[in-house]
């Protein structure tokens, strides 16, 4: 039978071939790595912020508490005696 691919026959262009073939897989591979990185990146900052936000709040509960208190203190303390 004769060979419609005579160059293909030659082991050094099957070689280039896998070669470029196993190239373009790795390309791939890292394309979705990264991506995956990035998407990672993304949750962990988003969650710093939400964190920095929750603490950000309670301080300013636990501020408006503070004034609060001390604006009652003032008004309620009998200092006549």
């Amino acid at each position: 039978m004769l060979n419609p691919w005579p160059a293909l026959v030659d082991k050094g262009e099957m070689d280039l071939v896998g070669s470029i073939s196993g190239l373009q897989a790795a390309e791939t591979m890292f394309r979705v790595q990264m991506a995956v990185a990035a998407k990672a990146m993304q949750v962990s900052r988003d969650q710093g912020q939400m964190a920095v936000d929750l603490l950000t709040a309670a301080m300013e509960g636990i501020q408006e508490s503070m004034e609060q208190m001390l604006g009652d203190l003032g008004t309620h303390l009998d200092l006549s005696a």
